[in-house]
């Protein structure tokens, strides 16, 4: 569906997208049951658009965490900018931070759809697979990023809130067992967090979400404290 047919209003205060009906309140979809809260102000272009390449580029995947639809965690990312940003591109941006990295679409497609400067950003926040490496991947993503500007950083570091959050509520269910969903041990992920904190500092400071990420942060640190303390005094 394009943009322009996204703006059209099939009754008063509702929209048609895909599967789902957008009311003055939150987003249900009709499929999978998601809602996500966001005032139909927010949907003028470029972010319908993007939300509808979002949708068909993330379609049939899933979250590693709790095997929730994987388009879940891109419009979870572009509400928070919603919210804290204010601006179009920076939440078009948020929604399509993942469709190079897993939905296959490249820069170019990207650009046609919703304009470079978009595009420009979505690349930076691309992780570069032939960096086989893990913490080397994990570094020259930082730099990159750091060089890319704050539209850049502030899609970032909404990401990395919106992943530690479901990695918390993961954590709450499955303990230290939720790690083998993912490619690295928590231990690494926390470290490479604790990085990308020190690069927000150092390069946008006033970033309107760095200081729930350090809290964030230091309250998974302290369950896993607790979690594993208890472990140990049941033997």
């Amino acid at each position: 569906m394009s943009g322009t047919e996204l703006a059209e209003a099939e009754d008063p205060g509702k929209m048609a997208i895909g599967g789902c009906i957008v009311g003055p309140q939150e987003w249900a979809c009709l499929s999978c049951g998601y809602t996500w809260p966001l005032p139909p102000e927010a949907l003028g272009e470029p972010v319908a658009t993007a939300l509808s390449l979002a949708y068909d580029a993330h379609d049939g995947q899933v979250r590693k965490g709790d095997g929730s639809p994987y388009v879940s965690h891109p419009i979870a990312v572009a509400h928070m900018l919603f919210e804290r940003v204010c601006d179009p591109y920076a939440v078009a941006a948020g929604m399509l931070h993942d469709v190079i990295e897993d939905g296959d679409l490249t820069a170019g497609e990207i650009a046609d759809a919703v304009g470079a400067p978009i595009a420009t950003v979505v690349e930076a926040l691309t992780e570069r697979k032939d960096v086989r490496d893990y913490d080397r991947r994990k570094l020259e993503h930082r730099v990159r990023v750091a060089g890319a500007g704050r539209r850049a950083t502030a899609v970032y570091a909404a990401d990395k809130l919106a992943n530690l959050r479901s990695l918390r509520a993961a954590y709450a269910i499955q303990g230290e067992a939720v790690a083998r969903h993912f490619n690295a041990s928590l231990d690494e992920k926390l470290s490479h967090l604790h990085r990308d904190v020190r690069m927000l500092k150092r390069v946008d400071p006033t970033n309107p979400f760095l200081d729930d990420l350090m809290s964030e942060a230091a309250a998974f640190r302290s369950e896993r404290a607790a979690t594993r303390s208890r472990h140990q005094s049941s033997f």
